[in-house]
């Protein structure tokens, strides 16, 4: 149903059409140049054989691993706390706006959230039966994170760490099993990782887990670069997990940690050391990148809910006085939308001039259309060649089109886009693309306009 509302993708996804269609063709290297993981373009790729069209096998890829994820969620949340705060947390997930936009969305959170998850439920798994093959599954999983996403990273990471703390904390015959687990986790991940990591090493030059800019950062920080800290960027990461509880479910939440520790405390210990992890990492490496998005903060509190669902449990176990599974059923309906009645609304509809420019830009152009923009979807719907980011009015002549919303002339991204209208190299399309419908974003097109030939 969010997907019938969806008007077109959002930030990133061009990027990731592009490398699916390369893939498709065969052409992995050109495909890898971008420098996004390879994981969700090549099954996108690869769903564009059942679809017929790579775009739409983007949204499908999304929403059905998207949908997947529940299933390890609940798995986790059943064997933690019981089916109740099981149920409670799928459906907070299932419902939960945020979540909703990015897996109806050509973005690669669904698959990583498939993944991640499905890592730490198989790991647990591992700890509980001590069977070589949920090691062996959570190693391929852990790799499959990774390969999605580089701070993925944290899947392989975290359960080598729990299985060697676990073995030494248990002193027995199972310690050498667990070590044996380990190795098991490390050769899986090693062996579907390791093209990627030997292309990457191409491409760096050295050993190492990402080529992409962002992931750099983020592996110097993790290095132990020095930092500055920004006061303004941690309290826009405090605000954006705030807002991702709609604060409301903050009050749950407190109480699912206060009242997880009565009972089964190592065992809780597992799943809370997640969600914190992933959240130190994200506090300690966005003051190296200068950045951080609402989106690095999904996954954080996705592994929360089921503190939360349990909390909500709690709550009403202990204050409502009968009825008490009407009232837990109540209470999550009322919390589910809270958290989720933008899902009914729909989604992208101001960014619909872009599709149209890029539509114009199709039909008018007699070749691939070299493009240069700030939005990289105008490239993918003219079917065009996305042009690196210029540093000087004389880099864009080389452009067929320039293409920027108003929003980004306000505040320019390119110090030269405010000569685009004196300069004669470039001539101003008319039209903003917005048909006059009110709330969408208008686009300026411009046209570069090349010198005549001479015999």
């Amino acid at each position: 149903m969010a997907w019938a509302g969806t008007c077109t993708f959002g930030t990133d996804s061009a990027a990731y059409l592009r490398m699916a269609e390369l893939i498709r063709e065969g052409s992995w290297h050109a495909a890898m140049k971008s420098y996004y993981h390879p994981g969700y373009p090549t099954a996108t790729a690869l769903m564009s054989y059942v679809t017929g069209d790579i775009e739409t096998a983007g949204f499908l890829v999304s929403i059905l691993f998207g949908s997947l994820a529940a299933l390890p969620l609940y798995l986790l949340a059943r064997d933690f706390f019981g089916r109740p705060a099981a149920l409670v947390a799928v459906v907070l997930y299932a419902l939960h706006w945020q979540l909703v936009d990015i897996q109806v969305d050509v973005m690669n959170e669904g698959l990583y959230f498939a993944a991640l998850f499905s890592a730490i439920w198989m790991g647990h798994r591992f700890l509980e039966s001590n069977r070589l093959a949920w090691s062996l599954g959570a190693g391929v999983a852990a790799s499959v994170a990774y390969l999605t996403r580089n701070e993925g990273l944290i899947a392989i990471c975290g359960l080598v760490c729990w299985y060697l703390v676990e073995a030494i904390r248990r002193r027995d015959r199972s310690s050498g099993d667990i070590f044996l687990g380990a190795l098991f986790a490390v050769g899986a991940f090693l062996i579907v990782a390791m093209p990627f990591l030997v292309w990457v090493r191409g491409e760096m030059g050295r050993w190492t887990t990402t080529a992409k800019g962002s992931g750099q950062a983020f592996m110097r920080a993790a290095a132990g670069e020095a930092l500055t800290h920004r006061w303004p960027l941690t309290g826009k990461a405090l605000m954006s997990l705030a807002q991702a509880h709609r604060f409301v479910l903050l009050i749950p939440l407190a109480a699912g940690l206060a009242w997880a520790w009565r009972e089964q405390k190592w065992k809780r210990l597992y799943l809370l050391s997640w969600p914190v992890a992933y959240l130190a990492g994200v506090f300690y490496s966005m003051h190296g990148i200068g950045y951080v998005s609402y989106r690095y903060l999904l996954p954080p509190f996705a592994l929360l809910l089921p503190f939360t669902a349990w909390g909500l449990v709690q709550l009403v176990e202990r204050y409502a006085a009968r009825s008490k599974p009407h009232w837990l059923a109540g209470a999550t309906l009322v919390l589910g939308l809270v958290v989720g009645f933008k899902v009914f609304d729909v989604h992208r509809w101001e960014d619909l001039p872009l599709v149209r420019a890029g539509e114009w830009i199709r039909a008018n152009s007699p070749k691939r259309a070299e493009i240069l923009t700030t939005r990289d979807k105008v490239a993918w719907h003219a079917r065009g060649n996305l042009r690196l980011a210029p540093e000087k009015i004389a880099d864009a002549v080389s452009a067929d089109f320039v293409v920027f919303t108003e929003r980004d002339a306000k505040k320019p991204e390119w110090p030269f886009m405010p000569e685009l209208d004196t300069d004669k190299r470039f001539e101003r399309v008319g039209d903003d693309f917005t048909r006059g419908m009110k709330g969408q974003r208008p686009v300026r097109v411009y046209r570069v306009i090349k010198p005549q030939k001479t015999n």
